[in-house]
């Protein structure tokens, strides 16, 4: 949904005098300006879960030898 949203913004920013002017920019360009903030938003969501992951395990360990 981001990448949508973003996308479209972006589409609008970097294109929009050309496509109102009726020149409309090659189809890898308007791809790849909705590739880009996909990729960015799904690296931030798998780091952020990879952190998550890291933290709950050290809160394990750290509970198991809290135990001993």
């Amino acid at each position: 949904m981001t990448a949508l949203v973003v996308g479209t913004v972006l589409t609008g920013i970097n294109h929009g005098d050309g496509i109102l002017a009726g020149d409309y920019p090659p189809v890898v360009k308007i791809i790849l300006t909705y590739c880009v903030p996909y990729c960015v938003t799904s690296w931030g969501a798998a780091t952020g879960k990879l952190a998550q992951y890291r933290d709950n395990q050290a809160k394990v360990v750290l509970h198991e030898e809290v135990r001993r």
